[in-house]
């Protein structure tokens, strides 16, 4: 028989088993002294007989599952001793010539380790009364699945750091928990014509939170198959980029009652598509209903949706655009009207000086022909007023001259202004190109009403439009051809990058895969980026950083994709643009 290794995780899974799942003797092959100092909950302690012909069992247990000569039989077996175990071992390789276990693993890196990791199975105790089970272990140390049995032993779940549960269920008010339990409530049916979806996106968020909090959270319902499980299947999606059956699949593993009803587990087919997942999982293999049951998907499934601006450089907030599948030809249009600017600002000057000299003429004209022909135009108190002429006492008439001034200079601003859009129109003027993280930080920390900063109207202060919370400067061998503005500013939210319709920053070089990396934050502002499994790779600062892993980017950081040689540098992260928020508030 085959000897596998076994992780710590395996062998805590024997305390989380389901009822009906094959047993698993746990063998201890150490020494009876340090045996009886601590060892694992349920274990044997064994050695071989003198004569090499069977196992003996030392430990004087009362458990409920006596030792025998063939107590092993279609049984799991895993058997640990000090880290210096082998395959060689004589119990180890008595089980496996013996080959009538199930399955036979071994523990390598020893009783201590194991104990530090999970010391609440460890003990001295050999009575039956001091076993213990707990919820289904999904990902250790923060997502436990289970049942409402597992949701009121508070006990159990104070020794495995459980701080949160989310109850999803028809009536989950029914559960009563410690006040010092962050409990969640979602109420729902398990029948297939309800729908879940709009519960994946909160529960996400709620699992996130206790990750960063360095808490564990239960899942359950009813009995933790289907309701909790379809929550979980969703988290492990979202998190690691799976398919639904993948990620169906790790949680079966770990806990063999899980089977989502036809209905949620079509929606979390459906989920697939908000995140981009290429490999597809069938949506029409879980039976029961099958085709027939609905597909139901909430919009913000997939977390909420960021909005992705490009602004090409040499431009100003007035042409910004969303980010589309032309983005990156957007990017080189732009780069290459910069570099006509230059060429057009002498023809430009030439033409402003032509039209104010072509306004001059007509207003020239116009008091010409008034002068010349007096019957077409009255005379009215303005042009007595203009001509100097004295009103009925005897004074001459100066208010309708200072409102004329001001029409006049109104006029000449609404002309200027006019001018000012016709040449930006045709690229005569332009703003003041951005092309390095310091003159956007000097930007974007000018005070400006109605824009990035507040605007004090009558005395008070007013909310402003916040900064967008990622920057991201785009260049192309060296030059730059715009940026991109996110507005990645909570924990749920992820920017994609890839080929796909589907993604935020759609890019089109054939190194690229259909859902390369993604942007994220935390709670604390900082801004990762992760490769999700790309063909050729994602490379930070001039180091391919490894697939699934976040790695966190600073001001100044550089990364590109692929083959391609587009670069991105990032020059505003979320926690900068948090700081630069006001409050609304009143001044004195």
């Amino acid at each position: 028989m085959e000897v596998k290794t076994a992780t710590p995780e395996r062998i805590f899974r024997v305390f989380t088993a389901c009822p009906n799942d094959t047993r698993t003797l746990i063998v201890d092959v150490r020494h009876a002294k340090e045996y009886k100092k601590l060892h694992i909950l349920s274990a044997y302690n064994v050695r071989l007989a003198a004569n090499g012909k069977t196992l003996l069992d030392y430990s004087k247990n009362t458990y409920d599952f006596s030792w025998s000569a063939d107590c092993w039989w279609d049984k799991h077996v895993i058997v640990y001793g000090d880290e210096k175990l082998r395959k060689d071992h004589p119990v180890v390789a008595f089980l496996s010539q013996d080959n009538h276990a199930k399955s036979l693993h071994i523990y390598k890196e020893g009783f201590e380790a194991f104990s530090k990791r999970y010391a609440v199975v460890c003990t001295a105790s050999t009575k039956a009364t001091a076993l213990r089970r707990y919820p289904s272990e999904i990902i250790p140390g923060l997502l436990y699945l289970g049942d409402w049995s597992h949701a009121e032993n508070t006990d159990r779940l104070n020794e495995i750091n459980v701080k949160r549960i989310l109850t999803i269920h028809n009536h989950p008010e029914n559960l009563k928990v410690p006040s010092k339990i962050n409990h969640r409530k979602y109420e729902l049916a398990d029948v297939d014509t309800q729908d879940i979806s709009p519960f994946f996106s909160p529960s996400y968020d709620f699992i996130e939170e206790a990750r960063a909090a360095n808490e564990a959270v239960l899942v359950h319902c009813g009995a933790g198959v289907s309701r909790s499980a379809a929550l979980c299947i969703a988290y492990l999606m979202r998190r690691f980029q799976w398919s639904a059956a993948k990620a169906r699949s790790f949680c079966h593993e770990r806990r063999s009652l899980v089977a989502p009803n036809d209905g949620f587990w079509r929606s979390l087919c459906a989920l697939e598509g908000q995140l981009g997942i290429a490999n597809r999982s069938n949506p029409n293999e879980g039976g029961g209903r099958g085709v027939d049951a609905p597909v139901a998907l909430a919009q913000d499934a997939a977390g909420e949706k960021v909005t992705v601006t490009f602004v090409p450089a040499g431009r100003g907030a007035s042409t910004a655009q969303p980010s589309s599948s032309k983005a990156e030809e957007a990017a080189g249009a732009g780069a290459g009207q910069a570099a006509r600017d230059g060429s057009q600002a002498a023809a430009g000057s030439n033409r402003e000086a032509a039209a104010v000299a072509g306004n001059d003429r007509d207003k020239d004209r116009r008091r010409s022909e008034r002068e010349a022909a007096p019957d077409r135009h009255r005379d009215t108190e303005r042009d007595r007023a203009r001509r100097g002429d004295a009103d009925a006492n005897g004074r001459p008439d100066t208010s309708d001259r200072r409102r004329s001034d001001a029409d006049d200079s109104g006029r000449r601003r609404d002309r200027g202004d006019r001018d000012k859009d016709r040449k930006r129109d045709r690229g005569d003027e332009r703003p003041d190109q951005r092309s390095s993280s310091a003159d956007y930080e000097r930007d974007r920390k000018k005070p400006k009403a109605g824009d990035n900063g507040a605007s004090n109207r009558g005395g008070e202060l007013q909310p402003s439009t916040p900064p967008p919370a990622v920057v991201l400067q785009a260049s192309k061998e060296g030059r730059v051809v715009g940026q991109f503005e996110i507005s990645l500013a909570k924990a749920n939210q992820r920017c994609v990058f890839g080929r796909t319709p589907g993604c935020d920053v759609q890019l089109e070089h054939a190194s690229i895969s259909r859902q390369h990396a993604q942007l994220t934050t935390d709670a604390a502002g900082l801004l990762y980026l992760t490769d999700l499994g790309s063909a050729h790779g994602t490379n930070v600062d001039g180091v391919w950083i490894r697939p699934k892993a976040p790695r966190q980017l600073a001001k100044g950081a550089v990364f590109k994709f692929g083959g391609s040689t587009r670069e991105y540098k990032v020059l505003a992260v979320p926690r900068d643009a948090s700081s630069q928020q006001l409050p609304a508030q009143a001044t004195d």
